[in-house]
C-alpha cells in the first residue's frame, strides 16, 4: 500500500493476465473499507465479518500455486497455473477457486468457480491438506499440497 493507494498482485488468475494493473484508492467509510478503481470504473466494499482468526498458506503442486485461507470453521482455496497472456480454456479449468465449510476434515465447497466442485469435497486435512483436484469431466484427483 502506497499513498492510499493498493496494488493486487495476481499470482493465479482463471481470467488470464489483466490489460491493467489493479490499483484501489482505500479509504475507510463507516460501512467498512471502500475500495475505488484507479485504472478501471469499480467500487468494492470490504467489511470484518465476526469469526475465528484464518491461517494463510501459500500452496503448490507441482506447477501450480496458490492460497489456501482456513480457520477449523471454513476456508478459502485458489489454485492454478501462473497466469500468462496465452491462456486457454484448458488453463483455466485447470485452476480451482472455492469457498467452503469444514463438515469434520472434510473441506466441503459452497461456491465455486468448477460447478463441479459446488457441494463436493474440494479439501481433506490430516497432516496437511490434500485437494480434491476437479478435471473437466468432472472426476476428481488427490493431490498433496506443499505448504510454505
Amino acid at each position: 500500500m502506497r499513498d492510499n493507494h493498493c496494488t493486487w498482485r495476481r499470482e493465479i488468475n482463471w481470467q488470464g493476465v489483466p490489460e491493467v494493473d489493479d490499483i484501489g484508492l482505500m479509504s475507510f467509510k463507516d460501512e467498512g473499507l471502500i475500495e475505488d478503481g484507479v485504472l478501471a470504473e469499480y467500487r468494492e466494499l470490504w467489511q470484518a465479518e465476526p469469526g475465528e482468526p484464518l491461517r494463510g498458506h501459500r500452496i503448490t503442486f507441482g506447477d501450480m500455486t496458490g492460497i489456501l485461507v482456513e480457520n477449523d470453521a471454513v476456508f478459502l482455496i485458489g489454485i492454478g497455473p501462473a497466469p500468462s497472456s496465452n491462456d486457454n480454456l484448458g488453463v483455466q479449468f485447470a485452476s480451482t477457486y472455492a469457498l467452503g465449510n469444514w463438515e469434520g476434515a472434510d473441506g466441503v465447497a459452497t461456491l465455486s468457480t468448477n460447478p463441479f466442485c459446488e457441494g463436493q469435497t474440494v479439501l481433506r486435512r490430516d497432516a496437511g491438506f490434500t485437494w480434491h483436484a476437479p478435471s473437466f469431466d468432472g472426476a476428481t484427483t488427490a493431490r498433496r499440497l506443499i505448504a510454505a
